[in-house]
């Protein structure tokens, strides 16, 4: 394979991950945490096939401000080689489990092999251990390549033996694609490490980012479309995570969020209308949260908003935020129809028998509550 195919093929997948880049960057839901991992996974191959195409129009130039650069890109392009491996561990074990919190202590735990595989490369600018140039300036690889090699492939196999194991924790088009985005990779990589000039493994990671994205990212429907705030699918998530955490140092507090008369807005001034009363509830809601707190359009008109809280005056003040921005709200649109909200809030008791579904139960019964007394 010469130089120029192996470029054209970095430049094809790298027009590949920027329609990706383009379909998520302004996707709600971007700093979930999966999201991040997603778009870390997404920067990183990026960083690989930009570091690789440049290096492969370097290579065999005899300049030494040439060799320079091509000896600093490439230590960039290995130490990118091994990030979205380690990415890839934690984003499947998060997929299991659904634990934020425990996903980052096994970053902390497999991290070793990766810092290790860093510094070597980064030593290898000096001393040719992982990789060298010649007196040509072509680039070769050094004793410790299969090190760097063995690394990345260990990240792999682990997350295939954490998601075959934990197969039944995860949705069946979920086990399928995760399974899947290993192949590409792996048989490209054994196929570029076995046949040196080869440039396959890239391209590969590429089509399985592609796979997940469609897969998994872009099916994860997190948000209603019209509010832009979480759905009911991310408050499953959401539940099912907290469920499985050993430790619960904050309180969890509920909020079930109902538009007044919305009925008769839609039939009064009609259904665009009514979907414009949606749109400024769920602003009032966004002004009325931080980015910890879960809010969610629950289903028609009513809202759902989740808060981890250390004590019940946060929760107190959160219901205060509302009421303002509801009012201020009202004087800043002078629309034809009242924006008026009903709420039911309360706080969990974890050492209760009740379960979460009965939760939402409760404080919807005091929404309604709140609805009769006004």
């Amino acid at each position: 394979m010469g130089k120029i195919e192996c470029i054209e093929i970095d430049v094809f997948a790298l027009v590949i991950l920027f329609v990706i880049f383009v379909n998520t960057y302004n996707r709600p839901g971007r700093h979930l945490f999966e999201q991040k991992l997603f778009s870390i996974l997404l920067y990183s191959n990026f960083g690989v096939l930009c570091s690789d195409a440049i290096l492969w129009g370097l290579n065999g130039m005899p300049n030494e401000n040439i060799r320079i650069l091509a000896g600093i890109l490439t230590v960039i392009y290995y130490i990118f080689n091994i990030l979205p491996c380690i990415v890839w561990s934690i984003y499947a074990h998060y997929q299991v489990y659904r634990d934020e919190k425990a996903s980052l202590v096994l970053l902390m735990l497999i991290s070793p092999p990766a810092v290790f595989g860093t510094l070597i490369c980064a030593a290898s600018y000096f001393n040719g251990l992982v990789f060298y140039f010649d007196s040509d300036n072509r680039y070769f690889r050094g004793n410790l390549y299969p090190v760097i090699a063995f690394i990345c492939l260990s990240y792999l196999l682990f997350s295939l033996v954490l998601i075959s194991v934990k197969r039944k924790s995860l949705e069946k088009n979920y086990f399928t694609a995760m399974i899947i985005f290993i192949v590409p990779p792996f048989i490209g990589g054994v196929i570029q490490y076995l046949f040196y000039g080869i440039s396959l493994v890239w391209i590969c990671t590429t089509v399985s980012i592609l796979i997940i994205f469609i897969n998994i990212q872009n099916n994860q429907l997190y948000t209603d479309h019209l509010t832009g705030l979480y759905n009911r699918r991310q408050l499953d998530y959401y539940f099912h995570s907290i469920k499985r955490r050993k430790k619960r140092k904050k309180l969890l507090a509920g909020i079930m969020i109902d538009l007044d008369c919305f009925k008769q807005i839609n039939d009064k001034w009609g259904h665009g209308t009514g979907d414009a009363a949606l749109v400024d509830v769920g602003e009032i809601l966004n002004k009325s949260f931080g980015k910890s707190d879960l809010v969610c359009r629950f289903g028609g008109d009513e809202f759902i908003a989740i808060m981890e809280i250390n004590q019940e005056s946060e929760l107190l003040a959160a219901i205060k935020r509302i009421r303002i921005n509801t009012a201020e709200i009202k004087n800043k649109r002078h629309s034809s129809y009242n924006i008026s909200l009903s709420i039911g809030y309360d706080i969990y008791d974890w050492d209760s028998e009740i379960s979460i579904d009965d939760f939402i139960e409760h404080i919807d019964s005091l929404m309604y509550e709140d609805k009769r007394n006004a």
